[in-house]
């Protein structure tokens, strides 16, 4: 996809986190076509395989990796080679926070694959990255992201009245979890 460019892998127990590549383009148009997924990310759903193909040569351009602008991976079933989702880091730009989310698939939930991956994410900003802190953003409605956000120790910050997802302002609790290095000085 981007011969001299490549994001890191990450690997939990039952994941691998990987750079997207063109075979995921079925997956991804799968993901984000998909009404029930996308009901709480704007539910706005993908309606043919070119923007699934956008997503790909955007979002998951390593490009935003190396601009410091944000990283999204791949989350790949260790076991099986099957495609759960697909998340990262946005909205970075270089500062010492920024946004962490995913999506998983309708056929993963419950497996607690969100819980995993979302770890190994703020592992990596906390650890590589040496991010101050991390926020989710979440529709109030999102009952599975929120308790998501509160097992991994985020605190509730506040209402965004305008955060912007998926090109229109919508209401967001915003959740932020500090690196915990911070808290090591003295």
């Amino acid at each position: 996809m981007h011969a001299d460019l490549n994001i890191p892998s990450l690997e939990t127990e039952r994941l691998l986190l990987r750079q997207l590549h063109p075979d995921d383009l079925d997956d991804i148009y799968l993901l984000f076509s998909n009404p029930n997924v996308m009901k709480y990310d704007g539910g706005v759903t993908l309606t043919n395989r070119q923007q699934a193909e956008q997503y790909l040569y955007t979002i998951g351009h390593p490009l935003l990796y190396k601009n410091k602008q944000g990283i999204t991976w791949a989350f790949i079933e260790k076991k099986t080679a099957k495609f759960v989702g697909t998340g990262g880091i946005r909205n970075w730009h270089g500062r010492s926070f920024a946004e962490v989310g995913l999506v998983i698939a309708e056929e993963h939930w419950n497996k607690k694959y969100g819980s995993e991956a979302m770890q190994k994410i703020i592992e990596f900003a906390f650890r590589t990255l040496k991010l101050d802190f991390v926020y989710a953003a979440t529709l109030p409605e999102n009952l599975p992201a929120r308790r998501l956000v509160e097992r991994l120790d985020f605190q509730f910050q506040g209402w965004a009245q305008q955060y912007l997802l998926v090109n229109q302002h919508v209401p967001a609790m915003l959740f932020i979890k500090e690196n915990p290095e911070n808290k090591k000085v003295g």
